[in-house]
Order: C-alpha cells, then structure tokens, then sequence
C-alpha cells in the first residue's frame, strides 16, 4: 500500500491560515491519507514545532540546527510511522499538550542513545546527554513542563496580538494599538518599562492621559476577544475555554 507524504514543515510561513477550530485539525491531521489530512497534519506540526524545539533547547541543551533535524525525525519515525496523532483525539488540549511533550522527550532520549547512527543524528553528539548520566536524569525534566508550556503560552499570546494588530491596521484605529503595544505587549513579553501616558499623548497625538487611558481599556477588550478566538482553537469545545485561559495564567504567573 502506498503511503501518502506529508511535507515536514521548517520555519511558520507568515499569514498561513488554520482550519477553525484546532481540535478539527487534529481530527482531520489523523486520517492523512487524504489532502486535506495531509495539510492539518502540516498546519498542526507547524503550530507546536516552536514549542518543541524551545523544549529541546532548555531541558537537553539542542542547538537549533540539531533540534531541527529532530524534529524532523520525530515526524517520520513517531508522528507517521507510529500515528501519533489519531490516538490523541479524544484529549483535551492541555492534556494533548502534555500527550505530545511526553512523546517528544522519549524521542529525545532514545535519539541521544542511538546518537551511533551518524546518518540520522548529528556527529557530535549532543551537548547536554553524555557520560555524565545526563539521560537517565532527564526524566526529572518532566517536572518542568515551562521548557515547553511557556513557548507555547508565547505563541498563543503573539497570535492574538497580530490578530489584534491586524484589526486595528484594518479599521483605522492605530491609536489603541500604540497605547496597547506600549502598556501591555512589551512590557510582558520583553520586559520594557511601560510607555507614560504623557508620551503617549504625543506620539498618537490624542488629547489627554484620561484619552490614552481609555484606549488602553477598549485594546485590552479586544486583545480579550482575539486571545478567546485563539484559545477556542487549542481546545475541543467552548466549555474548555475557560480551562485554557487559567492554564495560561498559571503559566505566565509562574
């Protein structure tokens, strides 16, 4: 029998759409004998591949280009060959998150053991699993989920903040995007001191503080409505948003 491809992604190509909702995907990614099974299949590789290689990179010490010719291993030998993804269905999304993560690392781990097999792995070897019994102590990795969780909370944050930015390049309100941008995105994600609202003022050239200060609650309404749209795609119903919503409060708050 005759087994269909599916293309490994590399880098997310920007402006790559998803179907609706995520578990849909999931859905559709276990049958890849068909086309449209086939592409869910990429777009789900494509949506975690960032987390996974963070997770590589933090818990074992994988370089970029290593991880990358990881992952592309664990595709073919696991996701494929072993169908990974179809008995995955019936989980919730926190629970395909720990599913996938756990799955990765006993890749990782088998990799480093048959690192002998040059062909497939690099050279060299890998920097963190040597003699110094770095694989057996691996597992207490496991007790650190953020090498993983927080790569992907991350996304799923810049996600809604591109939605958000997108809809206010759209409609002309670019004023609460600077006001949001300056208050709230940078000051989470890369730790920059919040813009004042006096400058504020300035350089969206609006009237007063109070006017910066109600720009910033109607961008956070929006970022609120676009990171619920985004959630709703990790997720297998509408009841487990709010679910995912406090993960990824525990997440970042840690």
């Amino acid at each position: 029998m005759t087994t269909k491809t599916t293309k490994v992604p590399g880098r997310p190509s920007a402006g790559r759409s998803f179907p609706s909702t995520h578990w849909s995907e999931i859905q559709a990614a276990a049958n890849r004998e068909t086309v449209q099974g086939s592409e869910a299949l990429a777009g789900l590789l494509t949506r975690y591949r960032p987390a996974l290689q963070a997770y590589a990179a933090q818990a074992f010490a994988v370089s970029d280009a290593d991880g990358l010719d990881l992952f592309q291993g664990f595709v073919e030998r696991v996701v494929l060959e072993r169908n990974l993804i179809a008995r995955a269905r019936h989980m919730p999304g926190y629970q395909f998150r720990g599913y996938l993560r756990k799955a990765w690392r006993n890749f990782i781990q088998q990799a480093h053991r048959d690192s002998h097999c040059a062909s497939r792995y690099p050279a060299g070897g890998f920097a963190a699993l040597d003699e110094s019994g770095a694989i057996e102590s691996a597992v207490g990795h496991e007790s650190k989920p953020e090498y993983f969780d927080v790569p992907w909370a991350r996304t799923v944050l810049e996600q809604a903040t591109a939605r958000m930015r997108t809809e206010c390049e759209q409609e002309g309100r670019g004023s609460i995007w600077e006001v949001f941008q300056s208050r709230v995105r940078l000051p989470i994600l890369e730790g920059s001191d919040p813009v004042p609202y006096a400058e504020l003022v300035k350089r969206c050239q609006i009237e007063s503080p109070i006017q910066a200060r109600n720009l910033l609650v109607s961008g956070k309404r929006m970022f609120a409505r676009h990171l619920r749209d985004v959630v709703r795609e990790y997720v297998k119903s509408d009841a487990d948003i709010e679910n995912e919503l406090s993960e990824l409060q525990v997440i970042l708050g840690a």
